[in-house]
């Protein structure tokens, strides 16, 4: 029920133009920024993008060290240490995330965890842009996997399956 009722608060407020914006700008698909070349650190990756830096000047800034797994609230904290605080819609199906998604203003870009059905999951960054045609499969999100390296781009969403959704978005 607390799910339902987030979503449509989101809904509503979006469409009065009164929702939170994304990040912008964030780092540019093209550069990496899992500078350690990790192959577990996607929340910090995709942290740090949002962010527009790399994981090593994350690192530095906040002085909280990469994980291999990390927590929603582990992720809301490190937002707060580089001195940014985001909010967490937690538990959300593939086309409620997609309704959210695609109410962001043009340009501005979220954290989006997921998790899949034996327990792992992974986080990238997804951005509205609307000039991205995807093949018209929820055409204008783009998914960046800033994890790897050069990061990967796709559409939404980011893999297929059962998973659940976590969208990071600024308070």
């Amino acid at each position: 029920m607390k799910k339902f009722i987030t979503t449509l608060f989101f809904l509503f407020f979006s469409f009065l133009g009164l929702a939170q914006k994304g990040f912008y700008p964030v780092m540019d698909p093209i550069k990496s920024t899992n500078s350690y070349c990790l192959n577990e650190n996607c929340y910090y990756c995709s942290t740090a993008a949002l962010l527009n830096t790399t994981v090593t000047d994350l690192v530095a800034s906040t002085g909280i060290m990469q994980q291999d797994t990390a927590q929603i609230d582990e992720i809301i904290d490190l937002f707060r240490n580089a001195g940014v605080s985001v909010r967490c819609i937690t538990g959300l199906d593939e086309a409620t995330a997609y309704c959210l998604l695609s109410t962001l203003p043009n340009g501005q870009s979220v954290g989006l965890a997921y998790t899949r059905q034996g327990g792992s999951g992974h986080m990238v960054v997804v951005t509205r842009d609307s000039g991205y045609y995807n093949n018209g499969v929820n055409p204008s999100l783009k998914c960046v996997d800033y994890q790897s390296n050069p990061p990967r781009i796709t559409g939404f969403p980011y893999e297929g399956g059962n998973l659940i959704f976590n969208i990071f978005i600024k308070n």
